[in-house]
């Protein structure tokens, strides 16, 4: 996977926030307290099930370490990153995905757009 993770010409990702309507809690993927303990260490929300802080560091939790997905290296080194979000509830997941990410683009709804603080509205 990795070799072919390192060839991404493109991708699209979307991320989700560690609040009560997060994608990772509602497949049960992880439980509240351990969604509690993210927010804790900082977590504002998860991009391909990595969760990250504001800032758009990958937090410091046992989480991250038994993800198995396409290395966030790999992710950010491809040439064309589009990030896919909306929802006023994802604002700080947002702002945090698009340090992590740096994406070449961002799709949103105008809401959304209006409360983010890196002036994209």
């Amino acid at each position: 996977m990795h070799a072919f993770a390192g060839a991404l010409d493109a991708v699209v990702v979307s991320i989700g926030s560690l609040g009560g309507e997060a994608t990772i809690a509602r497949f049960e993927l992880i439980g509240e307290a351990e969604r509690r303990l993210m927010r804790e260490f900082g977590g504002v929300g998860e991009l391909l099930c990595n969760v990250f802080d504001h800032d758009g560091r990958i937090i410091d939790h046992p989480l991250n370490q038994r993800v198995m997905s396409v290395p966030m290296d790999a992710v950010r080194a491809a040439p064309i990153r589009v990030l896919a979000a909306g929802g006023p509830h994802k604002v700080a997941a947002i702002e945090g995905a698009i340090k992590l990410l740096k994406p070449t683009a961002l799709v949103t709804d105008e809401e959304t757009a209006r409360k983010l603080t890196g002036g994209f509205a």
